[in-house]
């Protein structure tokens, strides 16, 4: 409102002064016309009847420049007159509405006056005079003078007028300004109440969305947002923790009981302890894959990248995992071109090439077929798998890639397809699940 204050009112002084510099220049061009007007009369007709052309010029002065309604006391303090001046500065002609003697007193100061528009302070007058001064071939010079009451008193009615107007602008503009402002800071306060008043066991709570859609508004559709992403990311946390707590239990059950048979029967020891390191060896791997998939999510898993034939270490998975997947009744093939090279981590390709193939005959029914593709494409290298099963379950087939996802009945830790995207991703590529035609379903990673 200050900042409002003094730009309005800067801005209405300018206008003033444009205003009074303007009717201030309309009087002196009027006044000075009918100066110049006099002394061209006088020079071209020399039986011109002078006192009769000033007394009219003075009728009409004064119906410019003198209200009807001038009050008595303004009467007393104005002039109004033309008069002739001889080169030695005598009075030879004219025509006075208000004080003479005024008027010879101001005569007498023109003294070597050239022609032109002046104003002139009198003493203890509350209104300047303006004054207009023209010469004839004579050397005689013309004098007009007048006390600008009508313009003066417009020029302060207008200061008035603008003063009060500014006056009531900023009395509406801060009442206003006052009004609008509680009601955003009231709807503010609703929304910090309902903030409060949200506890951690009522997640369900959003805040208050009224009718208009303003910056408010937005704000709190914005923070319902944001609510509802943390409640997921909550609810995800706790499902993550659940799962990792059920897959780390029993390797944990598994190690105790081995420990604890080792430590009651001396002759069957190495055996327990050996599955005791099993069971530690596999809550490692879960522990790792899990700092695996949170490195590659945070784009700073470490690469080691090497020039390889990703066809040999393919062929290389293929005849191992072979052997297991013919006990099962299953068929695994490698389609690849002769060779197919690519800067890569050898060990991470294989780790996730490994998943992808124990992911298949983890939930492969028997007679089924599992084919594994090589190819060089336009995005990348090209590394899928894809099979002639069930496919995957409905309610997890938009999430596969995300850990501890897993379907029904799996014994699995639901972190071998994550591994296998952040495997993709630490390549700078991407990992995407398909159906296959047919039935089955196709997981491909893209490298590049």
């Amino acid at each position: 409102m200050l900042i409002f204050a003094l730009g309005s009112g800067l801005a209405m002084l300018m206008m003033f002064r444009l205003m009074a510099e303007s009717i201030r220049d309309r009087g002196d061009s009027r006044l000075a016309a009918e100066v110049r007007s006099l002394a061209s009369d006088a020079a071209a007709d020399h039986d011109l009847d002078l006192e009769e052309d000033l007394r009219l010029k003075l009728r009409e002065l004064l119906r410019h420049e003198f209200p009807a309604s001038m009050e008595k006391e303004d009467r007393l303090q104005s002039l109004a007159f033309f008069a002739q001046i001889s080169s030695d500065d005598k009075i030879l002609k004219f025509s006075c509405e208000g004080a003479t003697e005024t008027m010879r007193d101001v005569v007498s100061k023109l003294r070597g006056l050239g022609p032109g528009v002046l104003w002139l302070e009198v003493p203890g007058w509350e209104y300047p005079l303006r004054l207009a001064v023209a010469g004839h071939l004579e050397g005689k010079i013309f004098v007009a003078g007048v006390t600008p009451v009508a313009d003066l008193e417009l020029l302060e009615d207008v200061r008035d007028a603008a003063l009060n107007a500014w006056i009531l602008l900023l009395i509406i503009g801060f009442w206003l300004s006052w009004l609008s402002t509680r009601r955003v800071l009231a709807r503010v306060d609703r929304l910090a109440e309902a903030a409060s008043k949200m506890e951690a066991g009522k997640p369900g709570e959003r805040l208050p969305v009224e009718g208009n859609r303003d910056e408010i508004g937005r704000m709190a559709v914005a923070f319902n947002g944001l609510l509802e992403r943390n409640e997921e990311g909550v609810d995800h946390l706790r499902s993550m923790a659940e799962a990792f707590a059920h897959d780390i239990r029993s390797p944990l059950t598994t190690i105790r009981a081995s420990l604890e048979s080792a430590l009651g029967d001396k002759g069957s020891r190495d055996g327990e302890i050996e599955e005791a390191l099993a069971g530690i060896d596999r809550l490692k791997g879960i522990i790792d894959s899990s700092l695996d998939v949170s490195e590659a999510e945070a784009g700073v898993l470490r690469v080691a990248r090497e020039e390889l034939d990703l066809r040999a270490i393919a062929a290389e998975l293929v005849d191992l995992y072979g052997a297991l997947a013919a006990e099962k009744n299953i068929e695994i093939t490698l389609e690849s071109p002769p060779r197919l090279d690519y800067s890569g981590d050898p060990q991470l390709l294989r780790r996730a090439l490994s998943n992808l193939l124990d992911n298949a005959l983890a939930h492969l029914p028997q007679a089924s077929t599992a084919r594994l593709r090589l190819d060089r494409g336009a995005d990348g290298v090209i590394l899928e798998v894809e099979d002639t099963g069930p496919g995957f379950p409905p309610e997890i087939s938009g999430s596969v890639f995300d850990r501890w996802v897993k379907g029904p009945g799996s014994r699995g830790s639901g972190l071998g397809l994550a591994v296998v995207r952040a495997v993709a991703l630490a390549h700078g590529g991407y990992a995407e699940l398909r159906s296959a035609k047919g039935g089955g379903s196709i997981v491909r990673l893209v490298l590049r």
